[in-house]
């Protein structure tokens, strides 16, 4: 049985060209191109793949490549995550892949470079990471002070997808999706102090 892929690429272009080069193998078949992170996020439960390749400049943003592509986008568990590289990326966000392909590899190397990224997976399972971040605990505050999404972006001057990103990774390390639940988290992790909320 050969192995699902999903392309993470937002050039039609180089989507269809890399899918056309992954299907002409025997192993693989390709579920899906999609052209963006959030796109991916939604048709993972779909298409199932078993590889996601992505574009690495979908990730490079902001020089935030130290938080975990997993922690980042947990939905990734436990798939092999092949970065796609057109040119110079940073060696701390390649470093978080299974493998890597270049935009300009040939067919036989990009499927060599599968095959040693699902093995590489196999041996070497990446960890997440549920420690929250500077920025999710500065976030997990302003929710458990009774802020909204709106009010929290408008604060911290990010736009409010940001905002629930982190949000949604916050439930995912605490296990907590309440605001009530987070609230107590805070307490107790001594965020907050009891004085500063209305119970």
């Amino acid at each position: 049985m050969s192995a699902r892929v999903m392309i993470v690429v937002p050039s039609p272009m180089v989507g269809e060209g890399l899918k056309s080069i992954i299907n002409g193998s025997q192993d693989y078949t390709v579920a899906g191109v999609v052209p963006d992170m959030q796109s991916c996020m939604e048709r993972i439960p779909v298409m199932v793949p078993d590889i996601v390749v992505i574009d690495t400049v979908l990730l490079a943003h902001g020089g935030r490549s130290s938080v975990s592509i997993y922690n980042a986008y947990p939905e990734l568990q436990p798939r092999t995550v092949v970065g796609l590289v057109a040119g110079a990326c940073d060696d701390e966000l390649m470093r978080q892949f299974d493998g890597t392909v270049n935009l300009y590899d040939g067919q036989m190397q990009i499927l060599r470079k599968l095959r040693a990224a699902s093995r590489n997976r196999d041996v070497s399972p990446h960890k997440v990471n549920n420690e929250i971040s500077e920025r999710e605990r500065e976030i997990l505050v302003l929710v458990a002070s009774g802020m909204t999404n709106k009010e929290i972006a408008d604060r911290l001057s990010i736009s409010i997808h940001t905002v629930i990103a982190h949000r949604k990774n916050i439930s995912h390390k605490t296990g907590i999706k309440s605001v009530a639940g987070l609230t107590v988290y805070a307490l107790m992790n001594n965020m907050i102090d009891r004085n500063s909320i209305d119970l």
